[in-house]
Formats: C-alpha cells, structure tokens, sequence
C-alpha cells in the first residue's frame, strides 16, 4: 500500500503523527484569542492647522489666555505675578494692570477670564474680591462677590474656587477642600484634616446684584479617604491619581451654558443656565477602553509618592499666602497606594489638570487614546448634535490653553522650559479639518 503525506494541516501521516496534531487542534481551538486593543484615530493639531503663529514673548508659568475681537490677547503669568496684554496684529506685548490694593489691582495672578467685550475679571484661589480691568487700558475696578458663608483664615481652603465666567453677568466657581477640623486639643484647626470633597456644588455668583446660588451639585468620581495618623504621628493620606483617576468635571461657555462631564459614564449633560426653565441635555459618547501599562503605572506611583509632597507643600502656601498667612509644615506623609487600575478612564481631567473647553459650538475635551497620561488628546463635540466631530493629538510637551473662533491656542514648553504661544489657525471650521 502506498502511503501518502500530505503538508500541514491536511494530517495525514502516521498514525501517531494523527493524534499529535490533533491534541495542537485541540489546544489551539480552546485557547483563548489574543485580544488586540483598537486604537482610536487621530489628527495631529499640525495637520489640522493651516497656519501656525509664534506669538510674541515667553512665559515662566502661564496661568490662562483669553481673546478679544480687535486681535488682544490677555495672558496671565503666575510664576512672575504679571498681566500682559498680546497685540496680534501688530505682534507686540506690553504689561497691563499692575499689583496693588487700589481699584482694579491685584495681589496675586490667577486667570484672566473674559466678563464682556472689553474687560477681564482676574480670578485668583479663593478670593472674594474680583479686580475687573479694561483689556485696552488694564485699569478698572474691585468687585466684591457674596458667598453662601464668610470666610476668614483657614476656611479659604473651602471657599469656592472662581473658575469660569460668561458674558451675561456671572462668574461661576466650586469648593475644593472640606472645611479643616478643629483640633479638640489645641483648639486650633488641624491641617492634617485636609480632605477634598465628593460632591461639588457649583455656585454661580451675580456681579450685577450680588447674588450666589447653587446651580449644580457634581460627583468629583473618585472617592477620598480621610486622611489621618497613625501610632506614630505620620500623616497617612490616599495618593494622588492624577491622569488614573475617574475624575469628573464641569465647565461653562461665555453664553452661560453648563457642560458636566461624566468620566465613568463617558457621558456629557448640557443645560442652557441663561433660560429659567430650560431641561438639561444627556448624551453619551462611544468610548474605546484603553489598557493601563504595568510601567505607566509604577512610574507613576513613583512621581505620586516622593514628589507629590513638595507639590502639596508649594500649593499650601500659595493658600496661605494670599490669605496673608504663613504656610504651616505637613510633616512626614505617608501614601496609602490603590490597586493597578485595568483600564483608563473615558476623560482625562487629571484631577483639574485639563479643563474643557468650547467655541462656535464645539466642545473641547480632553481624553485618552493611549496610556501616556501626560500626553493630550482632545474631543472634539459638536454640541448641539451630541457627536464626536474628531480627536486631535497634541505634540509633546504641548498643552492646550482655551479655543477661540480664531483658532487653538497652545503652550509650547522647550528643554529649557520656557514657554511660548502658539496660535494654531484650523483649515476650516474650529473642528477637524474634513
């Protein structure tokens, strides 16, 4: 009889050979496939600009931008304390506004945030008096602003911090920190009680009569354990997550629009504040799950636990400073470390890292397309329609500042790290580029 052999996977060979190869079927056909983890598509912001512009001037640390019509640029840098005022046209920066305690001065830089269309309200921490000044002469006014509670002292820390601004009339900001605990020993309030809040509530405050109201109520998304210490007297606190964190946020545009981002649910409410009753809006956006590295991951812990220390510190008495105070010490910190998480959350805030954005109708958000946390990549929604238009990937050491209809201004950072403006013009619209 003549034997025939024919080439894998056909088998048929010797007997033994038979029973090997289908024992490997077998094993083949139960294993469990080798699951390929989709990557979003991208545009890199220089293939979505037609044009690029270095604008004038470099700054140590840019605190926030904001536009005006007639080609003014308002920029803030906290590092130096100074307000600069950009002329596009012209290409030329000069100084605006100075520090003081008269009308319209300042004590401290926060962020320029546009009120209407020629003045800005310099919002810094949790102050309630709000400098207003002229983006053409940098002189103006103190505006006070009334909270639900007095603050003095250390309560600043649970004051709202004012963040946004429209142009009909209202500045909106949100606590941060609950209020500190009172040492029953000393009598005094205790610093290691610092704790960040789960819920938010999200005040609107009037500059036309005063007023402050609760418009919104927000799940921060990540749930802080108290921090406490232990039989040796080290403070023990939860670490921070940074771009690992569900964190959730909230925005609102210039024509007084409420955007609250949903990161466990990859999901956006929208409500119009200008009207009375006007119903809010939910839509939910496909979202790719996006695998966290072992190495990410552990870099990470690293930063968060020896690093992260000298950052609390530096904050603290920036706090403490502009509450005329001197900063207390926080002492040894010990960092109670979560489990690896599987996946990275839909948004990436960073914990007030990145905020969103919004102009002509589009919605600036910040997401994850991969793990490199410190990278961005950006959403961009139409608003009304409830869609994704596309996603924009920045460059290295490039972040977003705010979204104008002229264009994307971003801060480039170099190796020395000084930091300069880029205006990034679209191709078309302020979405992708078709």
């Amino acid at each position: 009889m003549r034997r025939v052999q024919y080439t894998w996977p056909m088998m048929l060979t010797t007997r033994k050979d038979f029973w090997v190869r289908a024992f490997m079927l077998l094993l083949c056909a139960c294993a469990e496939p080798e699951w390929t983890e989709e990557v979003r598509a991208t545009t890199p912001i220089a293939d979505w600009s037609s044009q690029i512009d270095t604008l004038a001037g470099t700054y140590t640390l840019l605190a926030c931008a904001s536009e005006f019509a007639d080609s003014l640029l308002i920029t803030t840098d906290a590092a130096e304390r100074l307000i600069w005022q950009t002329n596009m046209r012209r290409g030329t920066r000069v100084l605006i506004a100075r520090s003081g305690n008269g009308p319209g001065e300042y004590q401290a830089v926060g962020c320029a945030a546009r009120i209407s269309r020629d003045s800005v309200a310099l919002l810094n921490l949790q102050q309630m008096r709000i400098p207003i000044i002229s983006a053409v002469t940098g002189r103006g006014r103190t505006h006070s602003i009334v909270s639900h509670t007095e603050f003095s002292g250390s309560q600043l820390l649970s004051a709202p911090t004012v963040r946004y601004s429209d142009t009909i009339g209202h500045l909106y900001g949100a606590p941060r920190y609950a209020r500190l605990r009172t040492n029953g020993v000393s009598g005094r309030r205790d610093l290691a009680t610092l704790r960040e809040l789960d819920s938010i509530p999200i005040v609107r405050f009037s500059l036309r009569d005063q007023r402050a109201d609760t418009i919104f109520t927000l799940d921060r998304g990540v749930r802080t354990a108290s921090p406490f210490r232990d039989a040796d007297g080290v403070r023990a606190r939860p670490m921070e997550l940074g771009g690992y964190g569900t964190f959730n946020d909230w925005f609102v545009t210039a024509d007084g629009i409420l955007i609250v981002a949903d990161a466990v649910r990859s999901s956006l409410l929208v409500q119009d504040l200008s009207k009375e009753f006007s119903p809010p809006r939910k839509f939910v956006l496909p979202h790719t799950p996006v695998s966290v590295k072992p190495e990410r991951w552990s870099a990470h812990v690293q930063w968060a636990t020896q690093r992260s220390s000298a950052v609390t510190q530096k904050l603290t008495s920036r706090v403490f400073a502009s509450a005329g105070m001197p900063a207390p010490s926080l002492g040894k910190t010990r960092y109670i470390i979560p489990e690896m998480p599987r996946f990275l959350p839909s948004f990436n805030f960073g914990d007030g890292k990145r905020h969103m954005h919004e102009a002509d109708g589009m919605l600036w958000l910040p997401v994850h397309v991969d793990d490199t946390p410190d990278s961005e990549y950006w959403d961009i929604i139409h608003i009304k329609e409830g869609k994704r238009v596309g996603t924009l990937a920045l460059p290295a050491r490039h972040y977003l500042v705010t979204v104008t209809s002229r264009g994307a201004y971003v801060l480039a950072v170099d190796d020395d790290d000084v930091q300069r403006i880029l205006l990034h013009h679209p191709k078309s619209s302020i979405g992708p580029a078709n």
